[in-house]
């Protein structure tokens, strides 16, 4: 664990904020250098969640003794999906707090299992209403389902307007030129 204070470049008795702040204008540093990132992830990552072991805070308590949803959000963004859903299945029932649903609603949601998806995500969202990352993550699968979704091609349905009959008209004209398709010297239209 010094370790990971050394690589933050803080001490043992450094304060939450002092190590935020290192950890900020380290990532700021490094940003290019993939390794070094990774590295201040993980120490800053493993510093905090000892903290959090450490303080008792509502999190630790309130999850049961399962602070490790930091590297539940390393399995998904690794892609390893499955192993994130039995670490998640592993909390207790009382342990699932909101960032539990949001995590299993992430796991429904790359499985494909949007409906599963929107009820973790609601779940989440409605437990701390003021965290904006589950209201993003439940309007984005609500609106995707529905189709509406920021740069989704796929509409629930089609309206009709009123140029439809303009362009069967341009295209009939069209082939007429190329062919006496709708008998000599006609138009369709």
């Amino acid at each position: 664990m010094d370790n990971a204070y050394r690589i933050l470049g803080v001490n043992l008795n450094a304060t939450d904020e002092q190590i935020k702040q290192a950890y900020s204008e380290l990532s700021e540093r490094y940003r290019s250098d993939a390794q070094a990132i990774h590295e201040l992830n993980n120490a800053y990552d493993s510093v905090m969640s000892e903290r959090r072991l450490n303080r008792g805070t509502t999190e630790s308590s309130a999850n049961g003794g399962y602070p490790y949803f930091t590297s539940i959000r390393h399995l998904i963004n690794a892609n390893r999906i499955e192993e994130a859903e039995v670490e998640l299945q592993r909390v207790p029932v009382q342990g699932r707090i909101a960032e539990w649903h949001f995590l299993m609603g992430t796991v429904m949601s790359r499985k494909g299992w949007l409906s599963e998806a929107t009820r973790y995500y609601s779940n989440a969202a409605s437990m701390e209403p003021g965290n904006t990352e589950y209201q993003q993550a439940y309007s984005s699968v609500v609106y995707g389902r529905q189709g509406q979704a920021p740069g989704n091609p796929y509409t629930p349905y089609r309206t009709s307007n009123n140029n439809d009959w303009l362009t069967a008209c341009i295209v009939c004209n069209c082939l007429s030129m190329f062919c006496d398709c709708c008998g000599p010297r006609n138009r369709c239209c």
